[in-house]
Order: structure tokens, then C-alpha cells, then sequence
């Protein structure tokens, strides 16, 4: 149950960390606990941020 939380509370704590400028890096941080709990999560992580990458660069 333990871990669930944490979990959760580093969810919350990503999301709500990289909305706001002044919490960004404790955002950062919260999705590198995340991947290191789950290292599967650096794989969509990645994926998430190339395909946006590549949509705010606009390429074509």
C-alpha cells in the first residue's frame, strides 16, 4: 500500500510541477523517481516527448 502512495503523490507532484514555472524542476524530479520506480516509464516518457518536440518544431 506503501507504495502506491508514493506512487501517487509523485503523479500529483509531476503534473503539478512541470504546469507551473516555478516548480518545474521539482516536477523533473518527480518524473526521474518515477522512471527510476518504473523503468518502463523512460520509454513512453521519451515517446511522449519526441512526439511533442516534434509538433512544437513543427516538422515536416
Amino acid at each position: 500500500m506503501t507504495l502506491i502512495s508514493f506512487t501517487a503523490a509523485l503523479v500529483v507532484t509531476a503534473a503539478l510541477g512541470v504546469a507551473f514555472r516555478a516548480t518545474r524542476g521539482i516536477g523533473i524530479g518527480a518524473v526521474a523517481a518515477l522512471c527510476f520506480l518504473y523503468p518502463w516509464l523512460s520509454v513512453v516518457v521519451l515517446i511522449l516527448a519526441g512526439a511533442l518536440a516534434f509538433y512544437l518544431l513543427g516538422g515536416r
